[in-house]
């Protein structure tokens, strides 16, 4: 990367966005990690893709903090998993399932593009449905499991990329979020503004009610024709 807040890491974009080596994916997005990741810190990158904000949090939170990345397709997981390396970053833990609000096994419907899998059951009634080539079996997760049984360490923050699982992924952490009041990111995306901006009120009204205080961060994407929203949740006794 020559640029952005990961400037001097290595990265391998396979098939993803062509910013991503160049350091200029989503700055809005790049800033705020900056700005709210301290060293130490434990950070879940739920729907990690290929790893460009998992290298950079991993960056920001250095040898004393933790990254989880989480990442059900088997593609996207190896480049994951090889960007990791190219960086000899030792602070980042790779788990290859989806998540949602309960442990179970699910299908996974793989996108023409790299970052548009979703989880069949998120989608399941929703006018725009991703363009579907093939599914695949995967493990899905809940994080509520995990951080009970000790398997991972409660976070600081979680960033949430999912496709339209939002909902499902915080429903399955309710207690996480509860006992430790992570700070949350998120993005919404949908080609269809109506569609989008439904996804978008019904996420933004069940976060806030879980005690947190929102900010939409600047437009990342202003000249593409999609529609693409990131929020920032911050907890209110914080």
């Amino acid at each position: 990367m020559q640029n952005g807040v990961g400037a001097g890491l290595k990265f391998n974009c396979g098939e993803s966005n062509p910013d991503g080596a160049l350091g200029i994916y989503e700055p809005p997005v790049q800033e705020t990690l900056a700005n709210h990741l301290k060293p130490g810190d434990i950070f879940y990158d739920i729907g990690a893709n290929v790893g460009f904000f998992t290298i950079i949090v991993a960056k920001l939170v250095g040898e004393t903090g933790k990254v989880y990345g989480f990442e059900p397709a088997p593609e996207n997981a190896k480049l994951l998993r090889k960007n990791i390396e190219l960086n000899k970053f030792n602070n980042v833990t790779v788990i290859e399932k989806a998540v949602a609000e309960s442990s179970q096994k699910g299908e996974l419907v793989l996108s023409d593009y790299c970052g548009g899998n979703v989880l069949a059951n998120f989608f399941a009634g929703v006018e725009s449905t991703p363009n579907k080539q093939k599914s695949i079996s995967v493990d899905v997760i809940c994080i509520d499991d995990l951080v009970e049984n000790q398997t991972i360490n409660p976070p600081n923050m979680v960033k949430i990329d999912v496709e339209g699982g939002e909902i499902n992924v915080l429903q399955g952490m309710m207690k996480t979020i509860n006992n430790h009041k992570p700070i949350l990111l998120y993005e919404i995306d949908d080609r269809n503004k109506r569609i989008f901006q439904e996804k978008m009120n019904k996420i933004d009204s069940f976060v806030s009610d879980l005690g947190y205080t929102l900010k939409t961060l600047e437009d990342a994407y202003p000249d593409i024709g999609w529609n693409v929203g990131h929020v920032i949740a911050i907890p209110k006794h914080s």
